[in-house]
Order: C-alpha cells, then structure tokens, then sequence
C-alpha cells in the first residue's frame, strides 16, 4: 500500500467514525489498515471529545474530500460541526446564565 492510499484509507475511516457508519471496532475487525486522524483508542466511542480536535479533524476531512469533489461528504460534516458549534454556543450561554 503506498502513502496516497493509506491516507484515502486514514480519511475513510475517519469519515465513518464521525458519520456513524461504522464503529472502531468495525474498521479494526474488517480492515488490514485501521487508519485515523486522531488517536481512537483514547476514548471508548472513538470521537474527539475535545472541541478543538474534532473541528481541525471535520476541517481536515472537508479539504481532502473537496479535493476529490464529493460534496455530500463535504455537507454532511458541515452538518456535524454547525451542529457541535450550536451545542457549544448552548452550553456557553448555560454557563454564563446568573443565578439568582
């Protein structure tokens, strides 16, 4: 396997974690390759938990696979992060709400 397809395959995998596609355990037991953008053994469900990971990792994906012209991937990450960013924008107000 050379270093174009091990990145294809690193930015696959990657997608249907984030998508839900499959799980870590699928990709580990089906693939020869279990490539990822980020370490997914740090965490049991395999997602970043922290902001700033995820949203580099979602961006990261956008750019690779505008590269290759699949733009219902490209949306369908979008999707993911304005709906993280909404969450956060939720929990931040929550945090700054002043009570009484």
């Amino acid at each position: 396997m050379n270093e174009q397809e091990i990145i294809k395959k690193c930015m696959e995998n990657s997608y249907r974690i984030l998508t839900g596609e499959k799980t870590v355990d699928d990709i580990f037991s089906e693939s020869t390759c279990p490539y990822f953008l980020w370490n997914v053994m740090d965490k049991k469900s395999g997602i970043p938990k922290e902001r700033a990971v995820f949203i580099d990792v979602i961006d990261t994906l956008i750019e690779y696979f505008e590269e290759d012209e699949e733009y219902e991937r490209c949306a369908e990450l979008l999707k993911l992060k304005k709906k993280d960013e909404s969450k956060h924008r939720r929990k931040t107000r929550k945090t700054n709400t002043i009570r009484e």
